[in-house]
């Protein structure tokens, strides 16, 4: 497959979820963070946007979101146990493998996922896109359930004269993969975005580069 070419299409089907602003239900809502979700265009399952603001520079919070094995991801994310890089196809495309931890006491195992990962920089924001695909030096292995992700992003928004904020914006459509019933991972997946951003808060906080104040709920 050519990778740079399967890379500006994973970057239009992202494109194309920022401009749609039809059809959007609001899921799960707290002072941090709003979900929202809508039938994904791409698969049979939910497409979630999720929408925040955290008191920290967006290059930073870039660094921290950015799923590469070299970067702190990992290290605060609690439901990642590992991330390789199966091929680096340039300075903003890999082919990564994430592996995650079992959850809810075992009732979901271990999955591993291989993703085309395009990281792009622009005035506006910082983003990190995904879409799953297959690679022959990354084929699924017996210990793991092989999940796989439907185009995805982080994206890191700068706000205009507030160096100091970012907002963040992500779309997650994930297939866990397995015998796993629809309506159990629907009901979770809320849930599980809204502990992302709480983790992610916390890590900033931890890490001493957290400017203070509430998190915001943007909707």
């Amino acid at each position: 497959m050519e990778w740079t070419k399967k890379a500006q299409e994973i970057l239009e089907k992202i494109k194309g979820y920022r401009n749609d602003t039809d059809g959007w239900k609001l899921a799960k809502k707290t002072n941090e963070v709003s979900v929202w979700e809508k039938v994904s265009p791409h698969w049979t399952g939910m497409l979630y946007r999720v929408e925040g603001e955290v008191n920290a520079d967006p290059e930073l919070v870039f660094s921290f979101v950015d799923p590469s094995p070299s970067g702190p991801r990992s290290k605060w994310d609690k439901a990642i146990k590992e991330l390789q890089t199966v091929e680096k196809v340039d300075s903003n495309v890999s082919i990564i493998r994430t592996i995650t931890h079992s959850a809810f006491g075992g009732l979901i195992s271990a999955r591993d996922f291989t993703d085309l990962v395009v990281n792009e920089k622009t005035n506006e924001y910082l983003a990190t896109n995904a879409e799953g695909v297959q690679h022959s030096e990354c084929l699924p292995q017996t210990e793991f359930v092989r999940g796989r992700n439907y185009p995805c992003a982080i994206i890191c928004y700068r706000v205009p004269g507030e160096s100091n904020k970012t907002k963040v914006v992500s779309y997650i459509q994930t297939d866990l993969g397995g015998m796993l019933p629809k309506s159990l991972v629907e009901n979770a997946l809320p849930s599980n975005q809204v502990d992302f951003f709480s983790a992610l808060r916390k890590a900033l906080q931890d890490g001493g580069q957290w400017n203070g104040g509430p998190v915001n709920g943007s909707s």
